[in-house]
């Protein structure tokens, strides 16, 4: 006789009591897989899902729109039925069903309730879920810190910023700027005179902050642009090549602030707080705002990688770190905070000012907010309109309030797939050029998909090969020539030709105005090209 594993009711919030079972996700009989979600649950603030705690046949014991205490048990999973008979003896002689305890020892160790976000984690980090036993109801932060407690590592870069020590950084890739530390730092006395009289030194032109700010120790690179009425105060100011900083921008920090190359950010930035270093192609829209409330503390951190795009009226709260990997999407209008006003902790109403992590490549959508402790895995995307205070998995799609994973973000394509799918994009790329101006013949399929362009006397070559390989004779022009490839080329290959590995998503060669538009044209369909940083100024697309 098995031994059957009980789904108890979790403990989701100190404030309710009830839960209330919302939906089954599973039927009377289903064989069921350890982490599969199996039924829905919600309280007076949140709602969650309860995942299998083992795998095998589940028998339901509570009913949707029940309101149950937590502990309560709701169902059992076991592949032997022997307590069917015995649950409806008990009931006839009217019994209590005090067989279905709470909690059920298993090897001597009581049974956790993991939900599914935080079964990813043990996977993901090698741990076993037998160190949760002593939790009642195990969510992805038991897991953080459990790993920030007992894992000497989860530091990942404690050397970088104090607020990051004990942080685990997880797939947030830093740019290369945040490990700069030994430039910058501001003559003492030139930076007291920018705090007493900043409005009349953003009056300056751009030139002249500039040359002032590179004068008293800043790191100011070529062909940076501050723009009226801006000005930046920090005891270490680091700006790199060709930066764009708006108009009536202020940036006002305790520590430092740190640019890379090729950022742009628009009109009206406000930032304020301890730390704030953005990486090289970072861009920014207008009315930007990046603060805390009241005196920064020493947490108060915004780390933002390479890539990344900010889009219009966006809000984030630095009270607490907040860590942005690359190429991070955030939309329009959204909002973060790590720091709000809340109910007293002593009348048992929670508090877990903790940091935000979007992982590299995820996406927000707009007018979404992003709550203390939230973590947004690699390449997951947020619906619009939605509302984040727990972990998002990597590769997933989540929308709503609270935010719940729906689907994955990417289907599996095979190569036919991928072929069809960069005709498409030889043809709608050809087409654009046309629409823009550019002379270009008919796409042509022999030897391989190609069309020719001129544009301002010059002439150029778009040519489509699934591998790289030698171009044919015919192919070979007195011009620009611009090969898109599925498949690794090397990096030194053909002169006269720029070779794109578009599953790579490298360049070789980057030599004219067709280069420069193929990148860009790839770029807005998330393709994009290292080296860089890079931006796009030929206008063609």
């Amino acid at each position: 006789m098995s031994d059957a594993i009980f789904v108890e009711i979790p403990f989701i919030n100190i404030n309710d009591d009830l839960v209330k079972l919302t939906a089954w996700l599973v039927r009377e009989g289903d064989e069921v897989s350890r982490g599969q979600d199996i039924a829905a649950v919600e309280t007076s603030t949140t709602a969650a899902e309860i995942a299998a705690p083992a795998s095998g046949k589940i028998h339901l014991k509570s009913a949707a729109g029940d309101r149950l205490l937590s502990g309560a048990v709701i169902a059992y999973i076991g592949a032997v039925v022997p307590w069917v008979a015995s649950i409806e003896l008990a009931a006839k002689n009217g019994e209590n069903d005090s067989l279905l305890a709470p909690h059920t020892i298993i090897n001597g160790a009581a049974n956790p309730l993991f939900n599914k976000k935080s079964l990813e984690f043990p996977e993901r980090r090698d741990l076993s879920p037998e160190l949760f036993h002593k939790d009642e109801f195990v969510i992805d932060r038991n897991v953080f810190d459990h790993v920030k407690h007992n894992d000497a590592a989860a530091s990942d870069v404690p050397e970088l910023h104090h607020a990051l020590r004990g942080v685990v950084v997880g797939n947030v890739t830093f740019p290369a700027i945040m490990a700069n530390t030994e430039y910058g730092m501001v003559d003492p006395a030139f930076l007291k005179a920018l705090q007493k009289s900043s409005k009349s030194f953003g009056r300056l032109k751009s030139d002249r902050k500039c040359r002032l700010y590179r004068e008293h120790g800043a790191e100011v690179g070529e062909d940076v642009v501050i723009g009226k009425d801006t000005f930046v105060v920090a005891p270490r100011i680091q700006i790199g090549d060709r930066v764009r900083l708006g108009d009536n921008s202020r940036i006002i920090l305790r520590e430092r602030l740190a640019i890379g190359a090729l950022s742009s950010f628009g009109n009206d930035l406000i930032i304020h707080g301890g730390t704030a270093v953005f990486g090289a192609n970072t861009f920014a829209g207008s009315r930007v705002q990046i603060r805390t409330e009241g005196h920064p503390g020493p947490s108060s951190l915004l780390i933002s990688g390479n890539n990344v795009h900010l889009a219009d009226d966006i809000f984030a709260d630095i009270s607490r770190p907040i860590l942005i990997g690359k190429e991070v999407f955030v939309g329009r209008r959204s909002l973060f905070m790590t720091d709000h006003l809340r109910k007293s902790i002593l009348e048992g109403y929670e508090s877990s000012p903790l940091p935000i992590f979007l992982e590299d490549f995820s996406e927000v959508g707009v007018n979404s907010s992003v709550y203390s402790g939230a973590r947004i895995g690699r390449s997951a995307i947020v619906g619009p309109n939605s509302y984040v205070a727990s972990f998002i998995p990597e590769e997933k799609l989540a929308i709503g309030v609270p935010a719940r994973v729906v689907g994955d973000v990417a289907q599996r394509i095979d190569r036919v797939k991928q072929v069809q799918i960069v005709e498409k994009m030889v043809r709608e790329f050809q087409e654009l050029l046309a629409f823009r101006g550019v002379q270009v013949s008919p796409v042509n399929t022999c030897p391989y998909l190609h069309f020719t362009a001129a544009h301002q006397s010059q002439t150029m070559c778009l040519v489509f090969m699934e591998r790289s390989a030698k171009l044919p004779a015919e192919l070979r022009f007195p011009g620009e020539t611009v090969v898109w490839t599925l498949g690794a080329s090397p990096c030194s290959p053909r002169p006269k030709a720029t070779y794109i590995d578009l599953l790579g998503k490298t360049i070789c060669n980057p030599s004219g105005i067709l280069a420069e538009a193929s990148r860009e044209f790839l770029r807005n369909h998330g393709i994009r090209l290292e080296p860089g940083p890079w931006r796009y100024e030929r206008g063609l697309v």
